[in-house]
Formats: structure tokens, C-alpha cells, sequence
């Protein structure tokens, strides 16, 4: 909460660990108990608040600090990913996911070589992805997000 540094954290406990599909709606769920009812998922699994008046801004950011703190990624998302995994999401992204995308109308561009993409992906994290046709469309990308998982379903093992 770098933007209200001297915000009050209220003491929180681990509720429970969430995937990267269970985040989004363990997110709402909690932002709703703590008064933000409009907060909704998007079809991209990120949040939306709505439009906050300036009074609610630091409560808002307070409370979406203890709902992360209540709800984190379990620690394997959370661990910086081999050169293995990275050599599989490109693999990944540059076949079926570039094909997933592509049989629904999406024009992906052409993908930098592996050696780039594994090199650059902490330290050009915007280099290349598929679902840059998907952000880049005037379309709802719900679809294409229900359709074509933005991961590949093994990267960390099974659940």
C-alpha cells in the first residue's frame, strides 16, 4: 500500500490459499464483506471497482490489502518460474494458444524467437503474447478467455 503508507492494516489470518482461477472470485467475495459491493471479475479475471469517491479511495486500498493477505496465490505461483516453465508457456503460447486465438478471428503477431522470450520475460515482461490481439480488440474478450486459458493447464503440476 504504497500509496497510503500510513494507512491502519487491520491483523488478518490465512483464510485459505487461491489458484489463479479461484483468485478473482475469492477477491469480490471478500471486497463485498467489506462494503464494496460493486466490485465485480471481469471476463479477464481481473477486478473492477467502479469509480470511487476520493473519501473511500484509502479504505478501499486497505481493504483490498487484508482480502489479498486473507486470500493469496498458493506459494507455487508465487515462485519465480524455472527456465523450463518458461521454455513451456512459450511453446505454449507460440502453438496452441496462437491457434486457440486465431480459430476465434484473433491476428496474433508473429512470436520472438525462445531463446528471447525466456530471456526477456522478467526483464521485458510486455515483449510478446498472444492475448496482446485480444487487449488490442474493440471485441469482449470473455470468450476468448473462457476458450483459450491464458496458461498452460500442467505449468505447475496438477492441482
Amino acid at each position: 500500500m504504497s500509496t497510503y503508507p500510513d494507512a491502519v492494516r487491520p491483523d488478518v489470518h490465512l483464510e485459505r490459499y487461491v489458484t489463479i482461477e479461484s483468485a478473482p472470485g475469492a477477491l469480490e467475495a471478500c471486497m463485498h464483506g467489506e462494503g464494496f459491493s460493486d466490485v465485480t471479475v471481469r471476463s479477464d479475471g481481473s477486478l473492477e471497482s467502479g469509480s470511487l469517491p476520493e473519501a473511500q479511495r484509502q479504505t478501499y486500498a486497505v481493504s483490498m490489502w487484508k482480502c489479498m493477505a486473507e486470500f493469496p496465490y498458493e506459494p507455487r505461483f508465487n515462485q519465480r518460474l524455472s527456465t523450463e516453465q518458461l521454455a513451456a508457456i512459450y511453446r505454449y503460447y507460440a502453438g496452441e494458444l496462437t491457434d486457440c486465438l486465431e480459430d476465434l478471428g484473433y491476428t496474433v503477431d508473429a512470436p520472438p524467437s525462445e531463446t528471447t522470450f525466456v530471456e526477456g520475460y522478467y526483464t521485458a515482461p510486455d515483449l510478446w503474447s498472444p492475448y496482446s490481439a485480444v487487449l488490442g480488440s474493440t471485441e469482449d474478450p470473455s470468450s476468448a478467455y473462457a476458450t483459450c486459458p491464458i496458461l498452460p493447464p500442467d505449468l505447475f503440476g496438477s492441482s
